[in-house]
């Protein structure tokens, strides 16, 4: 056991346990002010601690009959019992707080008690949820002009955007955020906030922006430092652990890893290991240690059972623990793991449709909503301009319906393509050993010896698939065919009628095409581990010559196998 996690608790045992009964009556002689300074003060570093002086807060409240107070001590305790990850003890604070308030009538109480109630779902990965009270949180904060809860809801919705894997999107809404803290990053009140948009910076930015994130990791850092944020610290172990980890560099990622493992355990926040422990799995099924990544990932099915979260990314790592027990020969386990993985691969799809739509519908288009009602509020005071205003405004209406009638084209067209792909890819199953046979009889008919031996050599660099190798290149496929970069490419130009990079990338694509419709463990790989294995260097590449050559994106063909099976 970690020394200064078994010194902590011990203290706390002993301390809490006997000192604070002692002066019970002292501390209710504390004022609410400092109680809630104390709480601020231990929040992070000592939740425990935190906690003796929110139950403090509440009992002096009660008994001095101080509604006001009473409400802050629910939320207080909310955040408590969600830091140890008690989620009904948490959401039953919160709805006190909300009770309390009912009578007042406060619209600021209330944004904050319901911004609250989606933080709470967000923590445990009940994301649907979550989003019900972000959106509801905004639009009151709109309505009664709240500066602080509308950076609030960029930041949470832009989480959600994350979770759904439009990160550009949640980066546009995290320095939005980011434009409006840097003036008050100074002030105590907002700190808590600065550092949220920072994380989610470094986070949003790590999936297609590896320098970007780096240079917000070193912010988490030095906000960490400053402020003694042993949260946010945590925060920049487990990010730096995953930057590693996308650079390749699994052996330091490991060990990073181990640090943000030992301080998240010591501050209590179980949830928050879940990321730690999945890329743990990764970079270890990554350098070939299956047995490591089966324990890390059987880690994560312990903490979900134990706390009851959901995760979009648990999917991911059951389809991994099962492809790692295949690989050690444990069938049943194996079996098992897979299952599992289909099952919650319908689910996912489902509650991402519904995120999607909640966001979209709810969200993004109030934005048009708003510019319409701004232009409306410009009108009654231009009159001049009411007849242009009226135009612009049917104009935006009929962009919007005229988007959905697109959109619902796109999804006809995207089936008939995916039809007409399953379709070719029939044909070519059918034909696959004619096709070879007439590709024999022509190399015949060819005069040159050497153009004769390049194609011979080609068909088996095609039949073995060596094609998926990341480093392929025409320099490397010359030299396994023992000859000059110049006759190969023009062997490539003249008798499979393309550019060597554009026959490599449409062999990877067929193959793509042909083990998605027959390997369902493949169809459960990421977007971006499938374009790994295919030996593309980033999802965005794969993505595009996806869509180039078949019309639709790989993510649509394989939720319409999927649906199919």
């Amino acid at each position: 056991m970690n020394f200064r996690y078994f010194f902590s608790l011990l203290f706390s045992v002993c301390f809490f346990g006997i000192v604070f009964p002692q002066k019970k009556d002292s501390l209710q002689e504390v004022s609410f002010t400092d109680l809630k300074q104390s709480f601020y003060k231990f929040q992070y570093s000592q939740p425990e601690t935190a906690k003796v002086y929110a139950d403090a807060l509440l009992e002096k409240a009660i008994r001095e009959g101080n509604k006001e107070e009473a409400y802050e001590s629910y939320l207080l305790l909310s955040v408590t019992e969600s830091y140890f990850g008690n989620l009904s003890k948490a959401l039953e604070n919160v709805d006190k707080s909300i009770t309390f308030i009912e009578e007042t009538k406060d619209a600021e109480r209330y944004i904050r008690s319901i911004s609250r109630k989606g933080s709470i779902y967000y923590e445990f990965g009940k994301y649907d949820e979550a989003t019900k009270y972000y959106i509801s949180a905004d639009s009151l904060a709109r309505i009664h002009k709240n500066i602080r809860y509308q950076i609030f809801s960029n930041q949470n919705i832009g989480n959600i955007k994350t979770i759904l894997g439009k990160h550009e999107q949640a980066v546009e809404l995290y320095l939005k955020n980011e434009a409006l803290l840097e003036p008050l990053k100074k002030d105590n009140s907002f700190v808590f906030d600065y550092t949220n948009t920072v994380i989610g910076l470094c986070s949003a930015y790590s999936y297609f922006d590896l320098k970007k994130a780096e240079e917000y990791l070193v912010k988490i850092k030095e906000i960490s430092l400053f402020s003694e944020d042993k949260d946010a610290l945590a925060y920049y172990y487990t990010l730096k652990g995953i930057i590693s980890y996308l650079k390749k560099e699994y052996l330091q990622a490991l060990e990073t890893f181990e640090t943000a493992d030992s301080l998240v355990t010591t501050l209590g926040r179980k949830r928050n290991l879940f990321p730690i422990y999945r890329f743990q799995g990764k970079a270890n099924y990554a350098i070939g240690n299956f047995a490591e990544s089966i324990k890390a990932f059987e880690k994560i099915k312990v903490l979900r059972d134990t706390l009851g979260f959901d995760h979009f990314k648990y999917e991911e790592v059951i389809g991994m623990l099962a492809l790692s027990y295949d690989t050690l020969g444990k069938n049943k386990k194996a079996l098992e793991n897979f299952i599992l993985g289909i099952e919650l691969r319908k689910i996912t799809d489902s509650i991402s449709k519904s995120l999607d739509y909640e966001i979209t519908d709810k969200y993004d288009n109030k934005i048009w909503e708003e510019k319409i009602a701004i232009l409306q509020k410009q009108n009654d005071s231009k009159n001049k301009q009411n007849t242009s205003l009226i135009y612009l405004s049917i104009g935006l209406g009929l962009v919007l319906i005229l988007s959905f009638i697109i959109y619902q084209r796109i999804k006809i067209n995207n089936k008939k393509k995916f039809k007409n792909l399953l379709l070719k890819l029939e044909q070519v199953e059918k034909i696959q050993v004619e096709k070879s046979t007439i590709k024999t009889t022509k190399e015949k008919k060819v005069p040159d010896e050497k153009v004769t031996e390049i194609l011979k050599g080609l068909q088996k660099f095609e039949h073995t698939a060596a094609f998926l190798h990341k480093n392929t290149s025409l320099t490397s496929v010359a030299k396994k065919l023992n000859t000059n970069t110049s006759y190969l490419s023009k062997t490539i130009n003249a008798h499979k009628g393309m550019t060597f990079i554009n026959y490599i990338t449409k062999l990877r694509i067929d193959y793509a095409l042909q083990n998605l419709k027959n390997n369902k463990v493949l169809r459960s790989y990421s977007i971006k581990a499938i374009a790994e294995e295919l030996g593309f260097k980033s999802e965005g590449a794969f993505s595009r010559a996806f869509k180039k050559q078949t019309g639709i994106y790989p993510s649509y063909f394989i939720k319409n196998l999927t649906a199919d099976s």
